[in-house]
């Protein structure tokens, strides 16, 4: 669905070395488990590609910034807890914490999209 370079690109020219390829890409596979898991299937199958891609690269983004702000250097960041960093007055970190909140925002959008457009193509297959 999505790839390394994909996160990289969308992530721009900060982003272009790291995290490593390997903590990248366990965050596109964690996240598409997550997403089979919400969608009730596999998302390479499921209709409405774009709109899974979207939520796909934008979770795996959310990551890859999480794990810069925290200073994390392994997957295990999907656990995250950025509310201390709420409270910097670093415009590095404020600028970051703006790119995670629209990368988490556009998911969920996705993701409800998503969902909307399923339920009225379930009804119109059935």
């Amino acid at each position: 669905m999505i790839t390394v370079a994909d996160v990289r690109a969308q992530l721009g020219e900060a982003y272009s070395t790291k995290p490593d390829d390997p903590t990248i890409q366990n965050f596109i596979d964690r996240r598409k488990e997550e997403l089979q898991e919400l969608i009730g299937t596999d998302p390479a199958s499921a209709p409405y590609q774009s709109l899974l891609k979207r939520w796909l690269l934008s979770k795996v983004c959310c990551d890859v910034l999480a794990n810069d702000l925290l200073g994390v250097d392994s997957a295990d960041v999907l656990e995250y807890s950025l509310g201390d960093l709420r409270e910097s007055k670093s415009q590095n970190v404020k600028l970051k914490l703006t790119w995670f909140e629209t990368f988490k925002e556009s998911a969920e959008l996705a993701l409800n999209t998503y969902f909307v457009k399923t339920s009225g193509y379930r009804a119109v297959r059935l």
